[in-house]
């Protein structure tokens, strides 16, 4: 029987903790590229700038300048924690058994997800889309081009006198186009939205 120690955390989870070790500060510091250094150097000089500013009475320029440093700083330990909590989670996971489980069941369980959110997909364009259903080709048309809701947009009933088949029958020599005229909504409802009037005007070809 091998006495092997097993170590309690993975190698790459024990590189999440190292922005908790100062002892590691060094080290890590020095394998950081020449611009995330001079990143910190410029931020350093910023905070520096501010409270300089600060004691010479220029606080709208100093609260700048000190803000952005510790919001910069803020995110870095928000970042830093958040992986911390990801290690943690995958130790809790390997050591219960969930990580095994998961692995076994992801692939079923991301095909469900998939699934489950182009139905839901499906479905909310399909409730959006009905009130222009309903309302028919022509307003459902102008409603959604013109942004105005179905029920508010009154439709003219198109005439047929230029029709070829109308009595009497042949060419007209005219046609009928549609038009839309928007009205602005009032401040009292029901008018409260923008309405919509379709009407065709007879133009002679």
């Amino acid at each position: 029987m091998s006495n092997r120690t097993v170590p309690l955390l993975t190698p790459e989870e024990q590189k999440k903790f190292w922005p908790f070790r100062p002892s590691q500060w060094r080290s890590e510091w020095r394998t950081e590229p020449g611009l995330t250094k001079l990143g910190v150097i410029l931020l350093a000089l910023m905070l520096f700038s501010g409270c300089v500013l600060f004691a010479c009475g220029q606080a709208p320029l100093a609260w700048i300048l000190v803000v952005a440093p510790i919001v910069v700083g803020l995110i870095i330990i928000l970042v830093a924690a958040a992986r911390l909590t990801y290690a943690c989670l995958r130790f809790a996971c390997r050591k219960t058994g969930v990580a095994a489980i998961w692995g076994r069941i992801r692939l079923s369980v991301y095909g469900f997800v998939a699934y489950v959110f182009w139905i839901s997909v499906c479905l909310m364009l399909f409730v959006a889309a009905l009130p222009y259903i309903e309302a028919g080709p022509t307003a459902g048309f102008y409603a959604f081009t013109n942004g105005v809701s179905p029920k508010r947009v009154t439709v003219n009933k198109k005439p047929h006198d230029c029709e070829f088949s109308t009595a009497p029958m042949g060419s007209k020599h005219c046609h009928y186009e549609a038009h839309a005229q928007r009205f602005p909504g009032t401040d009292s409802p029901p008018y409260a939205e923008p309405s919509l009037w379709v009407f065709y005007e007879k133009i002679e070809d």
